[in-house]
C-alpha cells in the first residue's frame, strides 16, 4: 500500500454536534492531545476523547463559547477558556473543577512549565496569574483589551500582550510591572528560550526585540501590521510575519536580516525545532519553508489561505492547513509531499510531545486525528 492510500484510509472522523458561528474568534489550541486523549471543542463545552477507545470519557461545559483548551505539562489536568467569563481548570483524576473568574470573555489560558500555575488573559483588560497550590490570584491591569499571557521558559515571569498599544512584564517574585509601549495593538509576544530576552509583534508594523538583563531595544520595522514573532531555539534568531507579504528572519549577533516574500499577509512564521529552518503561512494560498543555512526556499501551494503550518517535534515533517479543505505533510528529507482532502477548512494543527499523533481542527468542530508511527520514513497509518 502507498504512502497516499495509507493516507487516506487512515483517517479518523470525530463529528461534534454543533457548529461554531463564523462570527466567533477561532478557538486557541495547543497541547491539545496526548498519546490517548485529545479534547474536542464543541461550541460552549469540550469533550475528552479517548483515542484507543474512540469514546468521549468525559465533559468540561461552559455557558458560552469555549476559545481553547489545552492539557497540563503532566497531562493530569485541562485548561479551558470561555467567552462566559471563566477559564476552568479540570483534574482529570478527581473529576473535580476549578473556576477563574474574570468580568468579561476569556480569550486565551495557558499553564506554566510545572504545571502550578495558570494565566488567563480577558477582554475585561486584566490578566490573571492563579497558584494552583496556594489558591492566591495575581492580576496584570491594561487599558483595553488583553489577547495574551504567557509565562517565561523559567516561569518566574510572565508577559501580556493588549489592544492598549503595550506588552507588560511581570515579576512574578517581586511583583514588578515593566511596560514596552508601541504606537498600535500589540498581537504577539514571545519569551527567548533562555528567558533573557522578549519580542513584541504590533499593529504599528513593527517588532520589538527586548534585552531583559541590559534593557536594550532592537527595532524590527515592516511596513504592516506585524502579526507574530518568535525566537529559534537556540536564541540566535527571531522570526516575524506581517501584512505587508513578507515573513522576516533576524539574526541578533550579525544584526542581519533575510526576508521571505509572499503576495498576501503572512499569518505565521515558525522556526523548526532545531532552528535550521522557518516555515510560514500565508494568505495568498501558499507555505514557504525556508533553509537558512542554504537560503533556499521550497514552497507548498494551496487553492486556498492557508491559515497555519508547524513542523513536527523531530524537524523532519512539515504540516500545512488550508481554507482549500486541504492539508500537505512534507518530509524534509525525501521531499515528497502527501496530501490529505478534508472535509471542511482546516484552521488549526497541533500534535502530541513526541509527534506521533496530530489532529486537525476545523472550523465546524470535526476533528482528524492520524498517527505518524515513523515520520522519518513518512509512514502514516490509522489507530
Amino acid at each position: 500500500m502507498n504512502l497516499f492510500s495509507v493516507l487516506f484510509s487512515s483517517l479518523i472522523m470525530i463529528s461534534s454536534l454543533q457548529s461554531v458561528a463564523m462570527a466567533k474568534t477561532k478557538p486557541f489550541l495547543s497541547n491539545k492531545i496526548t498519546n490517548d486523549l485529545a479534547l474536542i471543542l464543541e461550541d460552549s463545552h469540550v469533550n475528552i476523547y479517548d483515542i484507543d477507545k474512540q469514546m468521549i470519557v468525559a465533559t468540561i461545559k461552559h455557558d458560552e463559547f469555549v476559545s481553547g483548551a489545552s492539557f497540563s505539562p503532566d497531562r493530569s489536568k485541562v485548561l479551558t477558556s470561555s467567552y462566559d467569563d471563566t477559564a476552568k481548570i479540570y483534574d482529570l483524576k478527581s473529576k473535580q473543577e476549578v473556576n477563574i473568574e474574570h468580568e468579561g470573555n476569556v480569550l486565551f489560558a495557558k499553564f506554566n512549565h510545572d504545571g502550578t500555575k495558570v494565566v488567563t488573559a480577558s477582554n475585561d483588560h486584566t490578566a490573571k496569574v492563579y497558584d494552583l497550590v496556594t489558591k492566591k490570584t495575581i492580576s496584570i491591569k491594561h487599558q483595553s483589551v488583553v489577547h495574551k499571557a504567557i509565562f517565561s521558559p523559567d516561569d518566574k515571569m510572565v508577559l501580556t500582550a493588549s489592544s492598549d498599544h503595550t506588552a507588560k512584564i511581570l515579576n512574578l517574585k517581586t511583583k514588578e510591572v515593566i511596560t514596552i509601549v508601541h504606537q498600535g495593538p500589540v498581537n504577539d509576544v514571545s519569551f527567548s528560550h533562555d528567558s533573557k530576552m522578549i519580542v513584541t509583534a504590533s499593529d504599528d508594523g513593527s517588532a520589538k526585540i527586548v534585552d531583559l538583563e541590559s534593557g536594550t531595544i532592537v527595532l524590527l520595522e515592516h511596513k504592516g501590521a506585524v502579526n507574530q514573532a518568535t525566537f529559534s531555539s537556540d536564541n540566535l534568531m527571531v522570526t516575524t510575519a506581517s501584512n505587508d507579504g513578507t515573513a522576516k528572519v533576524y539574526f541578533l549577533e550579525s544584526k542581519i536580516e533575510k526576508t521571505i516574500h509572499h503576495e498576501n499577509q503572512v499569518r505565521t512564521a515558525t522556526f523548526s525545532p532545531d532552528s535550521k529552518k522557518v516555515v510560514t503561512a500565508s494568505y495568498d494560498g501558499s507555505a514557504k519553508i525556508y533553509d537558512i543555512m542554504n537560503d533556499k526556499t521550497v514552497t507548498l501551494n494551496h487553492k486556498g489561505y492557508v491559515s497555519t503550518a508547524i513542523f513536527t517535534p523531530d524537524s523532519q515533517n512539515v504540516v500545512t492547513v488550508s481554507f482549500d479543505k486541504t492539508s500537505f505533510i512534507y518530509n524534509l528529507e525525501t521531499e515528497k509531499k502527501a496530501l490529505i482532502r478534508h472535509p471542511s477548512d482546516v484552521f488549526n494543527v497541533s500534535y502530541n510531545i513526541d509527534g506521533t499523533k496530530i489532529i486537525f481542527d476545523y472550523l465546524d468542530f470535526t476533528d482528524m486525528i492520524y498517527e505518524l508511527k515513523n515520520s522519518t520514513k513518512n509512514y502514516i497509518t490509522v489507530f
